[in-house]
């Protein structure tokens, strides 16, 4: 054994932890080949701050307020509901999230063959596209 062995074996890197996902609200740990493929077709049409929202979300690093739930803070949702604010809660549970989404989704929802959920709209996870919006939208999608 000669140093660079050594070295090799003290600076080994640790094996890197899995996410917790069921904090996040997603029951399913993303398929992260794949969405890292379809994340580098997506942002070549996406505005930089929405790409940036998007990898927040994927990553739980959003800043959200059930991050100082062990604090003596209020970590409610800042629109009067009683839950406590989470990402998944202020983007999609939220009575307030639900009311804009209410605009949004019956148009995407048209576009997709497949239901349209929490996972599928951070992690672009099992969305089928229906054929006329694959037309539309081209291969990379």
């Amino acid at each position: 054994m000669d140093n660079r062995d050594f070295y090799r074996a003290l600076h080994t890197p640790p094996p890197i932890p899995s996410m917790p996902h069921s904090a996040f609200g997603v029951s399913t740990e993303p398929n992260w080949s794949g969405l890292w493929r379809r994340k580098l077709a997506l942002d070549k049409d996406v505005l930089p701050v929405l790409s940036d929202l998007k990898f927040r979300l994927q990553h739980t690093s959003f800043d959200a307020r059930s991050k100082y739930q062990w604090r003596p803070v209020d970590v409610g949702c800042v629109h009067c509901c009683p839950a406590i604010e989470t990402p998944r809660h202020q983007f999609w549970d939220c009575l307030y999230a639900q009311r804009l989404w209410s605009l949004f989704l019956p148009t995407l929802q048209s576009a997709t063959a497949s239901p349209l959920s929490w996972e599928a709209v951070v992690y672009l996870m099992n969305i089928q596209l229906t054929p006329s919006a694959s037309q539309t939208v081209g291969p990379h999608n």
